[in-house]
């Protein structure tokens, strides 16, 4: 073989022996690539069967927050229902209380013009009692005498006629006046069925002091809760008079009595002042 030959011979196993060799390192580093696009796709999985987890708690979660957000709007539909109903019963019942506290006035008034006028005709008719006894007596002292008893008798017979008769007609009044009483004292009880308080308990309230525990201006006519209750002896329909040490503020009535505490409309209040939490409360001035 010439020398040409030879070159070309080794130059072509040299040249195959680089090829083998490159050959090789692709082959090695194509299954690393390999490995790693597998390891790749594994995590990509992983990670994605994470997420769909995710995704269905959060989709879960979102709906029982949805069901959750239309029950607080049922319940919030129901309770403003009940207030409105609340409000509603509290107008009706503070209109009826006005009323009975107007009807109360006004029998007190009647009661107090009947107990004068009773006693009036009682002693006007004690008066004429005592005058028919006198002319009585002066009509039997006539009888001794017969010549000036004759004329003393017939007029003091008249005159004790017609005091009969105005005592009659007295006694008839005053048994009307009774009657009218009866009636009168009838309706009393019935209010005091109703109200729970007598006309003893409005007119002379026992001594009780205590303090505001707070005050709610918003609910006409505005209501304030007081620190006394049953265990102190209040009752419903007692009156309070509100103040701040020399500050007259002003009146409320007890509506609803606890054993410690009570909750009462203001009646009345002084112009220019404003009735706060703190302020001092009494039965009587």
């Amino acid at each position: 073989m010439s020398p040409i030959g030879r070159v070309f011979v080794v130059l072509n196993l040299v040249l195959s022996v680089a090829f083998l060799g490159w050959a090789s390192a692709i082959l090695a580093r194509s299954d690393e690539y390999m490995q790693k696009y597998n390891d790749s796709q594994a995590e990509l999985a992983s990670t994605r069967t994470d997420l769909e987890s995710q995704i269905t708690d959060l989709e879960k979660r979102n709906t029982d927050q949805s069901r959750d957000l239309e029950t607080v709007r049922v319940e919030k539909t129901d309770l403003e229902g009940e207030r409105d109903r609340l409000d509603t019963d509290l107008a009706r019942q503070q209109q009826t209380n006005q009323q009975l506290r107007g009807q109360i006035d006004e029998i007190n008034s009647k009661l107090q013009g009947f107990n004068e006028t009773i006693a009036d005709l009682t002693s006007r008719r004690d008066a004429l009692q005592a005058e028919k006894d006198r002319m009585r007596d002066e009509r039997e002292d006539a009888v001794a005498s017969q010549e000036d008893a004759e004329a003393a008798q017939a007029a003091a017979e008249d005159h004790a006629r017609d005091l009969d008769l105005e005592v009659a007609g007295l006694e008839r009044l005053v048994a009307s006046l009774t009657a009218d009483k009866s009636g009168l004292e009838t309706q009393l009880a019935a209010l005091q069925a109703h109200t729970g308080v007598s006309l003893a308990e409005v007119t002379a309230l026992p001594l009780i002091r205590g303090h505001v525990l707070n005050v709610a201006h918003e609910v006409q006519p505005g209501l304030v809760a007081l620190s006394v209750g049953r265990s102190q002896g209040v009752k419903r329909g007692f009156e309070f008079h509100i103040y701040d040490r020399s500050t007259y503020k002003g009146r409320v009535v007890v509506e609803t009595v606890e054993d410690n505490m009570c909750a009462a409309r203001i009646e009345s209040a002084v112009a220019g002042t404003s009735m706060s939490k703190g302020d001092q409360a009494s039965t009587r001035i």
